[in-house]
């Protein structure tokens, strides 16, 4: 019976072999990082009474845990669009790990170039030009699991604070 049961779980559960992709090893319920990132998540929004708007499940299993603090006007980004922004980026102490640089000025981004965070892709085309939304996203579809930025920890859970100042 134990045998049976095993052989089931095997064919019915995805591996976590080394032919499965880092960020999907990562991604999977049972990873430690993601569960404790779930759960930093909730211990997070209960701890600051946060209201959550929704959750927007992206990619092959992560969600963007969400509040729309102001919904903007009618012209929302879709792929292809380029977006002008403000962002903080905090961790879950509130403590700021980085922002829109005042001397750079705002990012400047087109929505679906791979090489921005697909958390705040997927955020930022839930509100409109003029818009607010704060986004708790888990490591996967935040920081990763490699320093990228010396403030930001691998494998944390980022904020993101996101003001859309442009649709184009």
């Amino acid at each position: 019976m134990r045998t049976t049961l095993a052989l089931l779980l095997c064919c019915l559960l995805p591996s976590c072999s080394q032919e499965m992709d880092p960020a999907e090893q990562m991604c999977t319920p049972w990873h430690p990082m993601y569960s404790q990132n779930v759960e930093d998540i909730y211990n997070y929004v209960k701890r600051n009474n946060l209201v959550l708007d929704s959750l927007l499940n992206i990619e092959w299993c992560a969600n963007v845990y969400y509040h729309i603090v102001a919904s903007g006007n009618s012209a929302k980004p879709v792929p292809g669009s380029v977006v002008t922004y403000d962002y903080t980026v905090k961790d879950l102490e509130n403590v700021i790990l980085d922002m829109t640089d005042q001397n750079s000025g705002p990012s400047r981004h087109d929505i679906g170039n791979n090489g921005r965070t697909i958390g705040v892709i997927n955020g930022l085309q839930l509100i409109g030009e003029g818009g607010s939304i704060t986004l708790l996203l888990p490591a996967v579809i935040g920081s990763g699991d490699i320093k990228y930025h010396p403030k930001i920890t691998p494998g944390s859970v980022l904020i993101f604070e996101l003001h859309l100042l442009k649709v184009a």
